[in-house]
């Protein structure tokens, strides 16, 4: 197979292709479709060869007699010769340009001449296949409206000797992006069809048409191998530029630079280096020379990376679906979790929900024998009872999303500061990092408890050591292993010597253990839970000398009691309730995440009537109903406390 044609034979190509369709009787030229473009699904759309292959000796020209459709009014696209996929090497193949009649109503056979110049036999396969192999097939709309054809290598990927090549991790790509103020994407059209699949292994991409059986010259979708094998072949291209100016990713490839000129410069380089391995992009899904561009499916900019607010679309509207079953949920939170990471504490929120897809211990034996899956969850199909405290927690996990805030890009030169916390819900953890004199959110950890590790919460020192090794050994690993220094901060005191110690259990020297490839230093801040990242980027004064003055922390509860007191203390016939929130404002716009709703005495008698502990109480007191043994029966517990704090 030919490959890699010179860049001055392009328009002698189409310009051959513009003339050959013109009928019915005109002279035009014509070119053979080597590569065969059968995902293009039509017959009449491509030059066929004929019963046999074609061999053309190195130096030698021949006339290939090909059929071309007699009335062929359009042909949609050019397939260029184009270089093998293991040489670079034969790129000077000249095609002879003979004049062709072409009549209605003639015989569609034609003759071309096609000269080999290069230095290697080069052989035209016909594309039809006789392979034992045989695989379903079905077209899919892509977005833009087109076709896309489709097999199915479900029994295909099972047999093949798996390629190990990683594909590159998404946050890692990123992580690589500080400093950075100017970038472009190039997206290349038909990524995988642009490579060659192996001769030996073309038999097996065998498929179903109704025209009978064909085989994939090209690599097509749907191999398990294929996104390795695609991978490898693009970082070999851009070898010497990747982590300089460019980073491949599948058939995305991001450039970035620090100033203009030299991402002028990099995007030369990196182009001649696609053109050289003859890639071709797609003109329609590049963005050049940005300030921000969207890659991998998150806004990248010199700022930080934050979500595409196009996709904010999508999350508004789970606010007006209602999950019915298992399956709904499922697809609910894995929705939701790709964005986990702008989600401060996760885990802890969406628990709730994650707990629809366990099995109860009251389900049918039915339906816990109909299971196909093992582990604790159920299928899909199990109904679910969606209440009022699930649809809160979605609204909250979506309330999050649509103003998330903007992670920064890690600088490795700076320390970092790590904030742990633990409670009977789970774990939760906060990177961050001081840039430029403000503190800046590098990311978000959590995660819910195992049933092992919900028995710890009988030793709330060993939940938070758990969540000060889980952070730093799996979590913020890749960030910390090789940091030189960083702090952790905690609010259990015992922690603080915990890397000293020797009166730990054998779970604790195991912990220690893996500690112990760190550098850190463990400090104390009092309270309850650490404040999360977003506010302490709100406080003016510099973090590590406020730090160091804190003695107590004020809990939000009683943030919120002061405020409403104090609107109380002006309004003494009014009731007012407060509310604090906190996200990743800056401090000008504090204010504004405090707000007040007032209200009115009928208003507060009607939401006390309603009340499942207080309506109790004014039930007694309107009536003088007398605190017996019976009423008390009768009484919840938290209406009885009111009930004797009336007293």
């Amino acid at each position: 197979m030919i490959q890699g044609q010179p860049e001055r034979l392009k328009p002698t190509l189409v310009s051959l292709l513009a003339g050959a369709i013109d009928v019915p009787s005109t002279k035009a030229r014509s070119l053979i479709n080597v590569v065969q473009t059968i995902d293009r699904g039509c017959e009449d759309n491509r030059l066929k060869v004929g019963q046999h292959d074609v061999v053309i000796s190195a130096g030698q020209m021949v006339w290939v007699k090909c059929r071309i459709p007699p009335n062929m009014t359009q042909l949609d696209s050019v397939v260029l010769f184009e270089p093998q996929e293991d040489s670079v090497a034969l790129t000077r193949l000249d095609i002879g340009e003979g004049l062709l009649e072409i009549h209605s109503k003639t015989s569609p056979y034609v003759s071309v001449p096609i000269g080999n110049n290069t230095w290697s036999d080069v052989t035209i396969p016909r594309v039809k296949s006789k392979s034992p192999f045989a695989a379903p097939v079905v077209c899919v709309r892509k977005k833009d409206g087109s076709l896309r054809l489709c097999v199915d290598y479900r029994l295909l990927n099972k047999k093949p000797v798996p390629d190990r090549h990683p594909l590159p991790r998404i946050q890692d790509l990123i992580d690589t992006l500080g400093g950075y103020s100017w970038f472009s994407i190039l997206d290349q059209g038909k990524a995988y069809h642009q490579g060659f699949i192996a001769e030996g292994s073309r038999h097996m991409t065998a498929f179903i048409t109704p025209w009978g059986l064909y085989e994939w010259v090209r690599i097509p979708f749907g191999l398990s191998n294929a996104p390795a094998a695609f991978q490898r072949s693009m970082e070999e291209m851009l070898d010497s530029l990747r982590d300089e100016c460019c980073i491949p990713y599948l058939d995305d490839i991001l450039c970035y630079a620090k100033t203009f000129e030299e991402h002028v410069e990099s995007m030369r380089r990196v182009l001649r280096a696609l053109q050289h391995h003859g890639v071709k992009l797609k003109p329609e899904k590049c963005e050049l020379f940005r300030s921000e561009v969207r890659y991998v499916g998150r806004l990248v900019s010199a700022e930080g990376v934050r979500i595409d607010p196009k996709d904010l679309e999508a999350v508004r509207s789970l606010t007006n679906k209602t999950p019915h079953t298992v399956g709904d949920v499922r697809r609910l939170l894995g929705f939701l979790s790709y964005y986990r990471a702008f989600i401060q504490d996760f885990s802890r929120v969406a628990k709730p929900l994650y707990e629809l897809l366990q099995a109860k211990p009251d389900t049918p034996r039915d339906l816990r024998s109909q299971r196909k899956v093992k582990g604790p969850q159920v299928p899909s199909r199990t109904p679910v009872e969606w209440t009022n405290d699930h649809q809160k927690i979605l609204e909250e996990l979506i309330g999050m999303l649509v103003s998330p805030p903007v992670l920064a890009y890690p600088d490795f030169n700076l320390p970092f500061t790590l904030h742990t916390d633990a409670s009977e819900r789970g774990l939760g953890a906060i990177l961050y990092q001081r840039q430029d004199g403000k503190l800046r959110v590098i990311g978000y950890g959590s995660r819910t408890l195992t049933a092992a590790e919900k028995n710890y919460r009988l030793h709330s020192g060993k939940l938070e050591f758990l969540a000060l090794k889980w952070a730093v050994c799996e979590k913020f690993r890749d960030y910390l292993f090789y940091a030189p220094q960083f702090t952790v901060y905690t609010d259990n005191n015992p922690l603080t010597y915990v890397m000293s110690t020797a009166k730990l259990n054998a779970v604790g020297h195991r912990w220690v253990g893996e500690l112990s490839d760190f550098r850190f230093d463990v400090k104390y801040r009092p309270g309850k839970a650490n404040i999360d990242a977003d506010t302490l980027s709100r406080i003016p004064l510099d973090m590590e000398a406020y730090e160091a003055e804190c003695t107590e922390q004020l809990p939000s509860e009683a943030v919120r009691a002061t405020w409403q007191g104090n609107q109380a203390a002006k309004q003494r016939d009014v009731a007012w309730i407060a509310a604090l929130h906190t996200s990743s404002v800056r401090d000008e716009q504090l204010l504004h995440n405090m707000w007040i709703q007032t209200i009115s005495q009928n208003e507060l008698i009607r939401a006390q009537e309603e009340d499942s502990v207080i309506s109790h109480v004014m039930k007694c007191k309107n009536e003088n109903i007398t605190l017996t043994n019976e009423v008390r029966q009768e009484v919840p517990g938290a209406s009885k406390k009111l009930l004797y704090e009336w007293n």
